[in-house]
């Protein structure tokens, strides 16, 4: 299961495939079904779970009332609780086949999103910092106390996996919009394509690019859109196609922020992912999201979140905060930023809706 939301699936197999479903005794994401097998319980815990849309986020429970409408049993999900809880200890055969001691706990984990923001630090106890991933995908996570959806479904509303929740808005096609250009360009190398791109003034010289090469999903929520440069001339050059590609996926994230903003603002975000590379692509960021910005030093990820998920778990911490203390990676300032990408998105969001009621018509 992710964030996407799982539980339309389970209705649709149950619809269509009834024997099938007859035969399902429990479903579990993934991590989970993992834990399983080397456990033999059946849990999971609160950032994946928020995730299915089986789950009450506010009450932290699996919503009966919709599983009941739906004709689906509580029964089929597994135990709720918290990410650093240990949900079991690890079964001899395992135990024997990886070298540990039967017995060694496991813990329940957390999402991908919400583990890699604990790996960053990113969490209740630092509150208004955010992270910023330009990965394939471009992913804004912005940590909160208290349950705050958007009322337009525009962003995502998750646990985290710190006990409080977080806000998530992704870009689909980040990294992966400059990815796709430089196959188009074989004969130079991406280096070559961001020295052209940063000889290019600001705004390409009125050319857009709009990242939707995967559809979109925030704040739009519409897998049939397509992705476009929109303002194409005589005058354009390859240096101005990857300078548009910049902006337009920094401007697509300054939408995403946009949104979030109305709910809680961010005091600062840590820059994470390949793209952080780019002094370039972060001082376009940094103007698109007027938010100081902060490269992280050191290995960061998902499994680092999960590994102190495992300490506090395991012990070697009393609480999450004091783990989160101990591991904190170094950051440093993005101090080069362009203020003004700013004035790029208006421009931006009328070539976007005119996009979206193009396809939102075919």
């Amino acid at each position: 299961m992710s964030e996407r939301g799982e539980l339309p699936k389970i209705v649709w197999l149950k619809r269509k495939h009834p024997d099938l479903f007859r035969r399902v005794y429990k479903v579990l994401l993934p991590k989970d079904y993992l834990g399983f097998l080397l456990t033999g319980n059946w849990a999971t815990e609160y950032s994946d779970a928020s995730g299915t849309g089986a789950m009450a986020i506010r009450e932290r429970l699996w919503d009966e009332e919709l599983l009941r409408a739906l004709g689906l049993a509580v029964s089929l999900l597994p135990d709720l609780g918290e990410s650093h809880r240990v949900v079991g200890g690890l079964r001899p055969e395992w135990a024997r086949a990886v070298g540990l001691r039967a017995g060694t706990p496991v813990v329940a984990g957390a999402g991908d999103n919400a583990a890699a923001a604990i790996g960053l630090g990113v969490s209740r106890y630092r509150p208004g910092t955010g992270s910023v991933s330009l990965g394939t995908s471009g992913v804004i996570f912005l940590p909160l106390e208290a349950p705050l959806p958007d009322p337009e479904g525009r962003i995502h509303l998750f646990c985290h996996a710190d006990g409080a929740y977080h806000l998530l808005g992704v870009t689909l096609s980040a990294a992966g919009s400059l990815e796709w250009l430089r196959r188009i360009f074989p004969e130079v190398s991406l280096e070559e394509l961001l020295a052209e791109a940063e000889k290019v003034p600001l705004g390409a010289q009125g050319l857009y690019f709009l990242p939707f090469l995967a559809g979109e999903r925030s704040p739009y929520l519409e897998p049939a859109l397509r992705g476009a440069w929109l303002g194409l001339s005589l005058a354009h050059e390859r240096g101005h196609l990857v300078r548009a590609v910049l902006e337009g996926v920094a401007l697509s994230l300054g939408v995403v922020y946009e949104v979030m903003r109305s709910l809680s603002q961010a005091k600062a975000f840590l820059v994470t992912g390949g793209g952080s590379a780019s002094s370039l692509w972060l001082s376009l960021l940094g103007g698109a999201l007027q938010v100081p910005l902060y490269r992280v030093v050191g290995e960061e990820g998902a499994a680092r979140g999960a590994a102190i998920l495992a300490m506090v778990g395991g012990g070697v911490y009393p609480d999450l905060e004091a783990a989160l203390a101990a591991t904190r990676l170094p950051e440093v300032a993005v101090t080069e930023v362009n203020p003004g990408v700013r004035q790029l998105l208006p421009g931006y969001e009328a070539w976007a809706s005119l996009l979206l009621e193009r396809y939102r018509r075919s």
